[in-house]
C-alpha cells in the first residue's frame, strides 16, 4: 500500500487531468491503469470490494505518475505535488 501523500498526489493528478481533458474518473482510469473502475475504488472502496479493496504499489504509481506527464495537455499547468521523501530536516 502507498502512502497517504502519495495517494493525496495521485488524487491531485487524476482531478486536475479529469478537469483538463474533460474525461470521467473511469475514462481516466482505463487509460491510466488498463480498468475503468480501478480509481474510483482506490479512493472511495464500496462495499463489495470492502474485505479486498484496491491498493497500489509504488512501482505502478510511479508508471502512472510517468503516464500523466507523457499525455498532459500542453496548454495545461501540471499540478504541484508534494514530495514523497524529505529530509528529517524538513519534517515537521
Amino acid at each position: 500500500m502507498i502512502s497517504d501523500v502519495a495517494l493525496e498526489n495521485l488524487r491531485t493528478l487524476v482531478g486536475a487531468y479529469c478537469k483538463a481533458t474533460g474525461k470521467p474518473l473511469s475514462a481516466v482510469s482505463k487509460e491510466m491503469y488498463g480498468n475503468s473502475s480501478f480509481l474510483s475504488n482506490l479512493f472511495a472502496p464500496n462495499d463489495k470490494f470492502k474485505d479486498k479493496p484496491a491498493s497500489i504499489t509504488i512501482h505502478k504509481l510511479d508508471e502512472i505518475v510517468e503516464k500523466f506527464r507523457k499525455k498532459w495537455p500542453e496548454n495545461k499547468p501540471f499540478p504541484a505535488l508534494r514530495p514523497l521523501f524529505m529530509h528529517r530536516s524538513e519534517r515537521r
